[in-house]
């Protein structure tokens, strides 16, 4: 279990940074449909992405991204490289997470869990602590406070049912859809261009 807790949009004032993360995992038809039914098949971290902003200025200090070798399933399935659009050559050349970890624990120097929490549009974060614990690795993430910008958008834009998809949200915030996703950096700057028009939403029906 995650020991960062889980925060809303009522609570970012309180951090100097927020620190917008996506992530790309293996996948097969349906996989994310049916969160990844197979044990033998989980979803292992193919790219991860992050925009660091400073929530004062709204503005970009500073980005990461890298792409990372999966060790259960190295062979990626068709459908997955048509949907990310990625290469089986880029993968085989990618850093192992081990490494990725070390980077990422390196960037996060500068931004310390009591004035930074994270952001992602679904369950990412959940998603990197189960890969790390699969391969025996600390958690860079597990201290920080994190929204799950999903199900804000949810509770929200008065999206009943199932959790909404980010085009559905872009839609009700009056954004146009994305042309680069499943690309892990530019899905984390674009869950920045989702989180601040919503809590302009937010901010307008509350105070």
């Amino acid at each position: 279990m995650r020991k960062g807790k889980s925060i809303g949009l009522d609570d970012l004032e309180q951090y100097k940074y927020v620190l917008c993360l996506d992530t790309e995992f293996t996948c097969w038809e349906n996989s994310q449909r049916d969160s990844w039914p197979n044990p033998d098949f989980p979803a292992e971290i193919l790219q991860i992405g992050m925009v660091a902003y400073d929530n004062t200025t709204r503005k970009t200090v500073s980005e990461y991204v890298s792409f990372v070798r999966p060790v259960l399933n190295r062979e990626l399935s068709d459908y997955c490289k048509n949907l990310l659009r990625l290469s089986q050559q880029i993968i085989d050349q990618a850093s192992s997470l081990p490494v990725v970890v070390t980077e990422i624990e390196n960037y996060l120097l500068d931004y310390r869990p009591e004035i930074c929490c994270f952001c992602s549009f679904g369950p990412d974060l959940i998603q990197v602590a189960q890969d790390t614990v699969r391969q025996g690795l600390s958690d860079p993430f597990d201290q920080f406070a994190w929204l799950n910008l999903q199900s804000e958008a949810s509770k929200v834009l008065s999206m009943v049912g199932e959790l909404p998809e980010r085009i559905d949200v872009r839609s009700a915030l009056g954004l146009t859809e994305s042309l680069h996703r499943h690309d892990a950096l530019d899905d984390a700057r674009d869950v920045k261009l989702i989180l601040d028009p919503l809590y302009r939403v937010y901010s307008e029906t509350t105070f």
